[in-house]
């Protein structure tokens, strides 16, 4: 498998993937059947924009999928989780990667797959002299994560907005950058920077399953996703390992499914700027966000400090940021079947009306 194929138009930018420690997902290299399943995936949810999907477990551990995750996160000479496998050890085990993958399926179908704590270890942050935590699941969970992806990536890229370019298929920094010069061009000069400090760190758990479950009500795969959530920290200090931590809130930079849960978790942001009654509307504001920098540009240099109180400046361009607006912006959870509310000047009420209708027309 060391001459697996990569080739074919990247479906991310190359900082992505390099942040990511994984290959983007590219439907020219999947297998047919594969294809064909994440395409009605993505159908269905485009066709029934309020449809929670109910049966996708036993998805995830087809041999398919598996082959595919371990493809695009199974590569040479890539850093161990706290079990210190890697891929080379894994092919010199008996029966190699068709036994590891063996053994995944094996565990998720009979439900005996339990996360692994996750080693946490700190990467410079570009420039700035500072460190960035990154945590590193180990291979199997990484297996796992991707598996999941593979499957949930269709459904919810079926709901994100145009303006989000961050970890998303076929969207890039540049594509980020050209839309914001598109939109000067347009005649809309001022621009508002926000940078949401520690944004994979801060999520809070039980919010981000809101969102998900506005999408996913499988109790099995809701189950590896808070596996992931709550999975300990391991840090290692003077070559020693510290006692493991728990945490409330945050999903790691380095998980594979993190990227998607940050997108969703945004993604009820991104729907609110937009609604009715939203900076879109009142203020004629365009948003571009990449991961977690949000950059909105206006003809109205005064819009966002009007309605937002003493927001804390980083100017990009002529004017000021709106970081306040999007602090106020924390989805909280409500029953089930409800999409995310949010706090501040830019909340509002939703639609309640949801369809109790399900068919299996996506199997």
């Amino acid at each position: 498998m060391k001459d697996e194929p990569i080739g074919g138009d990247p479906y991310y930018g190359a900082e992505d993937r390099e942040y990511l420690d994984r290959d983007p997902i590219q439907p020219d290299l999947l297998p047919k059947e594969l294809n064909l399943l994440r395409w009605k995936l993505s159908q269905k949810a485009k066709q029934e924009p309020k449809f929670v999907f109910y049966t996708l477990y036993d998805r995830i551990y087809r041999n398919d999928v598996l082959e595919a995750a371990w493809k695009r996160v199974g590569r040479y000479g890539k850093a161990s989780g706290v079990d210190g496998k890697t891929r080379e050890k894994v092919e010199r085990e008996p029966g190699g990667v068709a036994a590891f993958l063996q053994e995944i399926q094996s565990e998720l179908k009979g439900k005996r797959y339990l996360a692994q704590a996750v080693r946490r270890v700190y990467i410079p942050k570009g420039n700035t002299g500072k460190m960035r935590p990154l945590g590193i699941p180990t291979l199997k969970d990484r297996v796992v994560q991707m598996a999941v992806v593979v499957i949930l990536e269709p459904i919810f890229e079926a709901d994100f907005q145009d303006c989000s370019y961050g970890f998303r298929p076929k969207r890039s920094t540049h594509q980020a950058l050209e839309q914001i010069r598109e939109n000067i061009e347009d005649g809309l000069p001022d621009i508002y920077d926000a940078d949401l400090q520690g944004y994979f760190d801060s999520i809070p758990h039980d919010k981000l399953m809101a969102c998900v479950e506005m999408r996913v009500s499988d109790r099995s795969v809701l189950g590896l996703i808070r596996m992931w959530l709550k999975a300990p920290i391991v840090e290692e200090k003077e070559g020693k390992n510290l006692p493991p931590t728990t945490r409330d809130k945050g999903t790691p930079q380095g998980g594979v499914v993190s990227p998607l849960l940050a997108n969703v978790y945004l993604h009820w942001f991104e729907t609110v700027f937009h609604r009715q009654g939203g900076p879109a509307h009142w203020a004629k504001a365009r948003l571009v966000r990449f991961k977690a920098t949000c950059i909105e540009t206006t003809l109205h240099r005064r819009s966002f400090p009007d309605r937002t109180s003493s927001p804390k400046h980083r100017p990009l361009a002529t004017s000021t940021s709106w970081a306040a607006a999007l602090s106020k912006a924390e989805p909280r959870a409500l029953s089930k079947g409800k999409p995310p509310a949010f706090r501040g000047r830019i909340s509002g009420s939703w639609d309640d009306d949801y369809d109790d209708d399900y068919d299996d027309d996506y199997e």
